[in-house]
């Protein structure tokens, strides 16, 4: 075990592999950077610290890495199983990271009232709040939007 290896479950070398065929990152240090979080479990920081590279500067640059990690997360039951996230999962979320609804806005890059609006409707939320709300849980930074 490596020093700064984390402590939640990491996923396993093949299923890795099945997720890059997937998802295909076009950069091979995209993959190796993946795998150091995914596989081997390091934090954020001592991946930064192996590689000189910031695992968040390359989730900002690279969707389907962001895509790959949050399926690789969900692989190992860290995240819900599915993805089709319901109100009642975001409120479940909110409540495990100690979030009211407009720090949990701010953080995965909605509006204050998108967040009211999703905590109140009866239909699945979008994949891209999922997703955003994985990567939080991950302790990953997501990029600032940008302003018009």
């Amino acid at each position: 075990m490596r020093a700064h290896q984390r402590y939640f479950p990491t996923i396993t070398p093949e299923a890795f592999d099945g997720l890059v065929r997937l998802y295909a990152p076009k950069r091979p240090e995209t993959t190796k950077l993946l795998r150091l979080y995914a596989v081997d479990g390091l934090e954020p920081e001592a991946i930064e610290r192996e590689t000189g590279v910031e695992l968040a500067n390359v989730l900002r640059s690279c969707r389907r890495a962001g895509e790959l990690l949050a399926d690789a997360r969900l692989a190992t039951g860290s995240v819900p199983r599915s993805m089709k996230m319901t109100p009642k999962d975001l409120r479940a979320w909110l409540e495990r990271n100690h979030l009211e609804p407009e720090a949990g806005a701010k953080l995965v890059g909605v509006t204050s009232a998108s967040m009211e609006r999703y905590l109140n409707e009866s239909a699945f939320l979008p994949r891209s709040l999922a997703l955003a709300c994985a990567a939080v849980e991950a302790g990953l930074e997501l990029p600032a939007a940008p302003s018009l």
